[in-house]
């Protein structure tokens, strides 16, 4: 009967995570936190290594502005937004305090990711979108 509910809270933990549409990439990482919904992403991490990709959950409309805003204590995070067949639209390193604002011309077709890089990373990162 144990066995059998260890089981069961395997299988239910193993489907959370496979309807993720979040993918690391030989990430290492201390104290990982994310949050994502339909209009925001919000991660804070210790001695981010590797990097992640997020899908961005917009559909029908022809631009984008991102906010992003960040607080990075040690190292480096690079941000960027690419499309389905990987093309970058937009790079940007972030090593420090950071506000950005930028407004982007989109296909509305297409699916568009964020994809953060980290290099031995401590702080904060968030990005909102309209």
């Amino acid at each position: 009967m144990k066995t059998l509910k260890v089981l069961s809270i395997i299988m239910l933990v193993l489907s959370f995570l496979s309807c993720s549409k979040t993918s690391y990439n030989g990430i290492r990482v201390k104290n990982w936190k994310m949050k994502m919904d339909q209009h925001e992403y919000k991660v804070s991490f210790t001695d981010f290594n590797g990097s992640t990709q997020q899908e961005l959950p917009i559909k029908n409309i022809e631009s984008l502005t991102i906010v992003i805003n960040s607080k990075i204590e040690k190292g480096k995070v690079y941000f960027q937004l690419v499309d389905h067949e990987e093309k970058s639209i937009w790079k940007e390193e972030i090593n420090t305090i950071k506000s950005i604002e930028k407004t982007i011309l989109i296909n509305s077709n297409k699916t568009y990711r964020i994809k953060l890089y980290g290099e031995n990373a401590t702080g904060n990162f968030s990005s909102t979108w309209d």
